[in-house]
């Protein structure tokens, strides 16, 4: 089984890294002035935001655009094919205001937010102006108070990547199909004009010296099939003990019932049924699923797409946290391992309510966060940065960096942060952290200050010494 999933880790981190560098690519050669700048960690950002200010950036980026895509056959050093009509390569839309001018002397604004879009398929030989009605610097100008009314103007284009390992013949090539949009993004209409290029890969199914398959491909499907067989095994095995387990429940619960006239407790059938083969059971499930997905995408049957490889990833990663978690089971045999399970279970609940406390606490300081120091702060920019942030600070990330992040020092959001974050840091990290070592300290020292002389035997305890 592990060799199954380093196998899979292995092909699933080849292809991340041939997508990225694709991607990498397209950028550099599509998007006007692109340097390495941009192509470093998001934080700490080592450059600016890429984007645009005036209507002659626009123009001129918009024309290395159309006429990069057009010629990527022949400056690329990948193997990269329009795949779209040869005559018109690339689709232009643009998103609009219908209306708007701005009286300067009455200071009224007449605007209709009515949005209307137009797109239109660009020939080699096109003009700048591309064919649209109106046109880009129509919709971008502010003269005689006209407002300025350009929302979005989007590139699309279609291209085939070829990928074919050379120091290893042996295995099959990867066609990939690149749907590429790059946008232009003006709906706030600040001034500054972002520049994003996605793309959505989807790969292709075709043929090596017309084989589909090859012998590293009939190497995976036999690995793959012999990790279905035994986890297919230990899936029906799981299946058997889980319902005799629950059918002994049932007869042991009628027969205490009827001999000590008292209701077998819900703890008292947990210890009958062993909810560690049902973890066991659903980890195996999702194996099989993982497993059947991966043979698919392997077999190269049907075009897919970085969705089903990350789907593929997921269902096999958990499943085998799960296995591993059932595995586990196995050791508490030992009377030195099963203190760990005794105080896992002796611990659950007050772990819960600490839990639901410190997460009541923990959102209330990420809102708090964000809607204070969101318009001077980089990391609490939107509420998803703002946890990442806060849960870094717990995990022992830097806060130097995170008190130092607001250039304005002395002003108030400035001593905001730095009374924030020693606040945070103090409930937290010195608060928080410390009783939950002390839940797990007193779940172990009452589990081993208890001696059998000290225990109530329960109905289903007596029932089994009888």
């Amino acid at each position: 089984m592990e060799r199954q999933l380093a196998h899979f880790g292995n092909q699933r981190a080849s292809f991340a890294k041939y997508i990225d560098r694709n991607n990498l690519a397209l950028k550099r050669l599509l998007l006007l002035d692109w340097t390495n700048l941009f192509e470093t960690m998001p934080y700490p950002p080592a450059t600016g935001q890429y984007a645009l200010y005036s209507i002659d950036e626009l123009m001129a980026h918009l024309n290395h655009t159309v006429h990069k895509v057009t010629t990527l056959p022949m400056t690329s050093v990948g193997s990269l094919f329009v795949s779209s009509d040869e005559d018109h390569p690339v689709n232009i839309c643009v998103e609009y205001y219908d209306t708007g001018i701005y009286n300067r002397t009455t200071k009224d604004i007449q605007f209709d937010q009515t949005r209307r879009k137009v797109c239109h398929d660009i020939g080699i030989n096109d003009t700048d102006n591309y064919n649209l009605n109106p046109t880009i610097p129509e919709l971008m100008r502010g003269e005689a108070g006209a407002l300025v009314r350009l929302i979005h103007l989007q590139v699309e284009f279609a291209v085939d990547s070829i990928h074919v390992d050379m120091e290893k013949p042996d295995i099959s090539p990867r066609c990939f199909h690149i749907q590429g949009k790059i946008l232009f993004d003006n709906s706030d209409i600040n001034g500054q004009m972002p520049v994003r290029l996605e793309s959505d890969v989807l790969e292709m199914v075709c043929t090596l010296n017309g084989a589909v398959t090859s012998r590293s491909d009939v190497s995976a499907f036999v690995l793959c099939s012999f990790s279905i067989l035994f986890t297919s095994l230990s899936l029906v095995f799981c299946l058997c003990s889980v319902v005799k387990s629950v059918s002994l429940c049932c007869k042991t619960r009628k027969y205490i019932k009827t001999k000590f006239d008292t209701p077998l407790s819900l703890s008292e059938q947990l210890e009958i049924i062993n909810a560690r083969e049902l973890v066991t059971m659903v980890g195996d499930a999702i194996m099989l699923t993982g497993l059947i997905l991966y043979i698919v995408l392997n077999s190269r049957v049907m075009s897919s797409s970085s969705f089903l490889y990350d789907l593929c990833g997921v269902l096999l990663g958990s499943s085998f946290i799960l296995i591993c978690f059932g595995a586990l089971h196995f050791l508490s045999f030992n009377k030195g391992f099963h203190i760990l399970f005794d105080v896992m279970e002796n611990s659950l609940l007050p772990v819960f309510r600490f839990l639901v406390c410190a997460a009541i606490l923990f959102i209330a300081f990420a809102l708090c966060g964000w809607m204070v120091m969101g318009p001077y702060h980089i990391k609490f920019t939107s509420i998803f940065s703002t946890f990442r942030c806060l849960f870094g600070l717990i995990a022992g990330d830097e806060i130097y960096v995170t008190l130092a992040a607001i250039e304005d020092e002395f002003s108030f959001p400035w001593w905001f942060c730095a009374v924030f974050v020693t606040l945070y840091i103090t409930i937290f990290t010195i608060v928080a952290l410390n009783i939950l070592i002390a839940i797990f300290t007193a779940s172990y020292d009452s589990i081993k200050n208890k001696t059998k002389r000290d225990r109530v035997k329960s109905n289903l305890i007596r029932f089994i010494d009888e």
